[in-house]
């Protein structure tokens, strides 16, 4: 085994702490940071960051969905009349029944509304 040439002025030593002067190794003062035992846990924070990005989608895409809903309800799209359907004034769906069938789709639908009925065992008026 052959000597080792001698270190040159200034190099440090392979751990940090000593440096040489020429003469002899002085210390440093650099206190090295201790090494942390196990792998890297980079992986968590990318799993954490796909984890907060779905709730965000699934909050938005819960509040967008709610926000439809309580706008198809408030402009009737719920029902089963028909978009053309006439609207009497002072009129109010006091009941509905929707069923589903073998022979198809059921619908029913009461309005009632604040006005007295035409005839109520009366003649009709003639003018």
């Amino acid at each position: 085994m052959g000597a080792q040439p001698p270190p040159e002025v200034g190099q440090l030593s392979p751990d940090g702490m000593w440096r040489w002067d020429g003469r002899q190794w002085s210390a440093t003062g650099h206190v090295p940071r201790p090494q942390t035992a196990g792998r890297p846990r980079s992986w968590v924070w990318w799993v954490a960051g796909a984890g907060a990005l779905l709730l965000v989608i699934g909050i938005v895409g819960g509040a967008y969905g709610l926000i439809s809903l309580a706008r198809t309800m408030q402009q009737g799209g719920l029902t089963c009349l028909p978009s053309d359907f006439p609207h009497y004034p002072g009129s109010f769906v006091s009941s509905e029944t929707t069923s589903l069938s073998p022979v198809g789709h059921q619908c029913h639908m009461t309005f009632e509304s604040g006005d007295t009925p035409f005839a109520q065992g009366k003649p009709p008026l003639r003018a």
